[in-house]
């Protein structure tokens, strides 16, 4: 559900989105669903796309007063049919957007483990 990788490409903690709380924009004029989401990038099946496609994308998050605005790069397609896409000309809000999404959804899916794991709320603390 939440990774963080500290090697040269990635260095910001990454989300999966589950079937519940799917995150779907428009690349290209088509629908995709994220397989994950970061700062620094994202990744979707791919429906048609090439190494290099690119396009500005606009999109809300769950919990985020502010859309996440910019330049979305196919930057490779794995074997797997997955395109790995990076953000480019992102703004800073747009960045502080996602990773407020990012830390909004660990504390969601934590607090629905603790209920789910006890049968009742936790209390607070």
């Amino acid at each position: 559900m939440f990774t963080y990788e500290t090697d040269c490409r990635r260095k910001a903690f990454r989300l999966c989105p589950t079937e519940a709380d799917p995150i779907i924009i428009n690349f290209k004029g088509k629908n995709v669903s994220l397989i994950e989401i970061s700062a620094g990038g994202t990744s979707f099946n791919n429906r048609g796309f090439k190494k290099g496609d690119s396009q500005n994308v606009h999109f809300s998050l769950e919990g985020q007063p502010l859309p996440v605005t910019a330049l979305l790069e196919v930057v490779g397609i794995a074997d797997t049919d997955i395109c790995h896409c990076r953000f480019k000309e992102m703004d800073t809000e747009s960045e502080e957007t996602i990773h407020k999404y990012v830390l909004h959804m660990q504390r969601k899916y934590l607090s629905a483990k603790r209920t789910t794991a006890s049968g009742l709320p936790r209390a607070k603390t």
